[in-house]
């Protein structure tokens, strides 16, 4: 129809042969017109087997942090009652996350993360140093995230550079 910057994101993937069928529609649908193919991820299911799916030509991954978080430690973060235990930077959540960005890298996929975690300065100081391409915060956070990207950009460009000073000396 002569859109060009239209791309259609799967949820809850859970199985790559999902995303292959999904491809195939949109490809038959679309013919001669390209149109971005992503995947949400927000299931720990989704999280090991991401590169799996980025084999099958997709060109991005929107992690959603509170919906892995949930699905991972298996807590409503609604809950009056189980709600305590929801954490969106634990553990088994963060290092999904960084695989996720690792494997996304490996294959060229275009990484991005988004969720009311993402305005969390510890949590965008962290993605940052695991190579996220890009990070959704929320309209009143964005000035002090933007502050926290650069001064962990810059730390980490200073930190290559001394590596690289000590092996010349």
């Amino acid at each position: 129809m002569g859109f060009s910057n239209i791309g259609i994101m799967l949820p809850f993937v859970s199985k790559a042969d999902e995303v292959r069928k999904a491809k195939g529609f949109i490809e038959e649908i679309f013919k001669d017109e390209y149109v971005e193919l992503g995947v949400s991820a927000e299931t720990p299911a989704c999280a090991w087997i991401i590169d799996d799916i980025c084999r099958l030509g997709i060109d991005f991954v929107s992690i959603s942090a509170e919906g892995l978080a949930q699905h991972t430690l298996a807590v409503d973060r609604e809950s009056a009652i189980a709600g305590k235990h929801y954490d969106e930077l634990h553990a088994a959540v963060m290092s999904q996350i960084a695989m996720i960005i690792s494997k996304c890298k490996r294959f060229h996929v275009h990484s991005s993360i988004y969720g009311e975690t993402c305005s969390k300065p510890k949590m965008a100081a962290f993605l940052v140093r695991q190579g996220i391409d890009s990070i959704s915060a929320m309209p009143e956070d964005i000035a002090g995230i933007r502050k926290i990207v650069a001064a962990t950009e810059k730390k980490l460009l200073l930190d290559a550079e001394r590596r690289i000073l000590r092996i010349r000396h």
